[in-house]
């Protein structure tokens, strides 16, 4: 096993990403610019990350609790004080949406802009996997290849253990990780326990988070 998981970690030792995540505001900025796109989707993009700079003037943060709340009214049904957003999303993947200057602004997003003074240059990965838990000490800014070594356990799992199964044609318990877009094997096993070990073990040589494959 670990002769595969070094030959994965040869092949996978890439540099860390520099400059804005292409699914971030500014990523999709510098996206659009490159590739010449103008017109009505320019301006969307414009809009959206000149919104940011708007979000200390509307709204406050509290790190603690993770609120975020109206500094001003936004509405004549909104008062100030009120907390911003509503649930949206299926499932685990909830966070808290705000409708926000025509459009709609993640609660997580507003909260990092006002903790940090900046847009996030990657993705905001909530740490327990509770997206509508915008405390500070649960956001972290995260690469998407780190975010996904950070996700709940898949609902199809039937062994209780992340990357985990019993292969019916050999008679024993697999065990496999992916990582960066590969599916990596790591051997069958005669007991359950020595493929969880091993599974453990890749997710430690890997870099996945203590949480990864959390049952909820």
């Amino acid at each position: 096993m670990s002769a595969i998981i070094e030959m994965e970690q040869s092949q996978t030792a890439i540099a860390p990403q520099q400059g804005p995540a292409a699914n971030s505001p500014m990523g999709m900025m510098l996206s659009a610019a490159r590739t010449g796109i103008s017109g009505k989707r320019i301006d969307q993009l414009i809009s959206r990350v000149a919104k940011s700079f708007d979000l200390a003037e509307w709204f406050s943060y509290d790190p603690d609790t993770g609120i975020v709340s109206w500094k001003k009214s936004p509405s004549t049904s909104i008062k100030q004080g009120r907390a911003a957003g509503t649930p949206c999303g299926k499932g685990s993947k909830k966070y808290w949406n705000i409708k926000f200057r025509g459009g709609y602004i993640l609660a997580h997003h507003v909260a990092f802009f006002l903790s940090f003074g900046r847009l996030p240059t990657a993705e905001v990965d909530h740490i327990d996997g509770d997206g509508l838990n915008n405390r500070l000490k649960n956001l972290r800014e995260a690469t998407h290849a780190s975010n996904m070594k950070n996700m709940k356990m898949n609902s199809r799992n039937t062994s209780g253990i992340a990357g985990v199964h019993f292969n019916k044609k050999v008679g024993r318990w697999e065990s496999t990780i992916c990582a960066n877009g590969k599916r990596i094997f790591l051997g069958n096993f005669n007991d359950k326990s020595e493929a969880a070990s091993a599974r453990k073990q890749a997710e430690r040589t890997l870099g996945f988070h203590k949480n990864h494959g959390r049952t909820a």
